[in-house]
């Protein structure tokens, strides 16, 4: 009941986003590598966007509701979102299972009241593209590596590099997640055989016990990866649109990694500066193995960033996410064993909900004010936080209230700024015809009113009327949005 509590919370958290305009790199996925025939979504990687696995998924769940036509998903964008809402529901209760599993109740249910209140998690959800899925397998790993720990049960090894194979799958970029993880393994298995004593039988321990089997199992989802990558291995490796690595990328350690933590603390420091003293409390070996490993997976990656020199957006690591949370558990745990009251677990999680909802909403409306602001001055942020299409991005209203109450046989509309796989898709939807930027010029010579799209409403003043003495700019909407209807006229011809 108190888990189904958290996802119908959760779901209305997620209601605007559930139903938020399609943008431009989920456009791209949707148009090229999902409502395409299935021998090209699983050979065709020109650019990074096809999250394959993704891909493959969002292609099946499109069939079941008979949705073929990218324009008719314009009108009912939900449905191309529930796949990610699946999956973060998946998460959801992943990290639920976990908390109850291996700790306790009240451990489980503040996981999940952490979980959905961490703003990357909530940002990249419900995308189109294959980052919830990326928290989803990163979840399930560390709860099946867990239980392995706990049972040794080897068919769950097979589970585990099932998953490794699906979530490098999804994106090559979590090879960051798998290698740090097979590092582990096998650095565990050696000090398994060290402290093992039997020097005679050194080699044979060293390969044959339970971190030694687990390093296979990674070792196995990698490769098995790279055969499912074999069409199209090398577009994969060496894509044009991403920038060759210069070793030694100091950036990736001094910007990237504390960018990326401050990101999924999401502001709630007074909740997790207490839990660092609660070190000194965990005498548990298995909960000492599970720290050090989440702490690996979540700083390897930025070194072996920083040796490669990968300048990689800070969304390929938003699978931390799920992992910074249950990496909370065994601190949480230490302080809820030290409850002897029943009524105290229920206070505290009240007492750190509440808190989580203010720093929740503090977070949202300073993202808010950040993106308004970066439409001023034409700057498009792209971060765990800063998604320039989180929010004031709304063209399938704005299309649709011009067409109703602008356009009209003699308008000329022009798409002077915009990203190449979003507006131009929803004049097409709502059959409206317009002209490039290239015959601005040109058109405010012949006409006296025209029309403009525009990303930077604030250039059209710079670039535009100064070239044009005499016309003026009228913003159709008084808000400034991420697309923006201007109407130019010149003043004279108005009179």
């Amino acid at each position: 009941m108190l888990l189904f509590m958290v996802l119908v919370v959760y779901t209305l958290m997620q209601w605007r986003q559930l139903h938020a305009d399609i943008w431009n790199d989920e456009m791209y996925t949707l148009k090229h590598f999902v409502l395409v025939y299935f021998r090209e979504t699983v050979t065709d990687y020109h650019v990074p966007n096809n999250h394959v696995f993704f891909s493959i998924f969002e292609k099946f769940f499109l069939k079941i509701f008979r949705q073929k036509d990218l324009l008719l998903l314009l009108d009912k964008p939900w449905i191309a979102r529930i796949p990610g809402l699946l999956c973060s529901y998946a998460t959801i209760i992943y990290v639920y299972a976990f908390g109850k599993k291996y700790y306790s109740l009240p451990v489980a249910v503040l996981s999940i009241i952490l979980l959905i209140s961490t703003v990357p998690f909530f940002n990249f959800a419900l995308q189109i593209r294959g980052y919830s899925l990326n928290m989803l397998f990163a979840a399930m790993i560390i709860y099946y590596f867990f239980g392995y720990l706990h049972t040794a049960q080897k068919q769950l090894l097979f589970v585990i590099g099932i998953l490794i194979a699906l979530t490098i799958y999804t994106i090559p970029s979590n090879l960051y997640f798998a290698i740090p993880f097979l590092l582990f393994c096998a650095v565990a298995a050696f000090i398994c055989a060290v402290r093992s004593g039997r020097q005679q039988k050194f080699i044979v321990t060293l390969f044959t016990n339970l971190w030694s089997y687990l390093a296979y199992s990674i070792t196995g989802g990698i490769i098995l990866s790279l055969v499912l990558y074999a069409p199209m291995l090398h577009a994969v490796f060496f894509n044009p649109y991403v920038a060759p690595p210069t070793p030694f990328n100091k950036w990736v350690l001094s910007d990237a990694f504390p960018e990326v933590f401050e990101h999924i603390t999401s502001y709630r420091y007074l909740f997790f500066l207490p839990l660092i003293p609660a070190c000194l409390w965990i005498k548990n070996k298995k909960d000492r193995t599970l720290i050090c490993l989440l702490l690996s997976l979540m700083i390897v990656p930025f070194i072996m960033g920083f040796l490669r020199g990968d300048w990689a957006p800070s969304r390929v690591y938003v699978y931390m996410a799920p992992l910074f949370i249950i990496l909370c558990m065994p601190f949480a745990h230490q302080i809820f064993v030290r409850m002897n009251r029943h009524w105290q677990p229920v206070l505290f999680i009240t007492i750190v909900a509440a808190y989580c909802v203010f720093c929740f909403q503090k977070v949202m409306k300073m993202i808010d004010e950040k993106l308004y602001h970066n439409l001023y001055v034409g700057d498009m942020d792209m971060g765990l936080y800063y998604n320039y299409f989180a929010m004031h991005y709304a063209p399938y209203d704005e299309t649709k209230n011009f067409r109703d109450h602008y356009n009209h046989p003699g308008a000329v509309l022009i798409l002077k700024d915009s990203e190449p796989h979003d507006m131009p898709y929803y004049l097409e939807h709502f059959k409206l015809k317009y002209y490039t930027a290239d015959a601005l010029d040109s058109l405010m010579q012949k006409q006296d009113t025209v029309f403009v799209i525009t990303r930077f409403p604030y250039n059209i003043s710079d670039e535009v009327l100064i070239k044009h003495p005499g016309w003026k700019a009228h913003f159709v909407y008084k808000e400034i949005t991420y697309h923006n209807f201007v109407q130019l006229y010149h003043v004279a011809s108005a009179h």
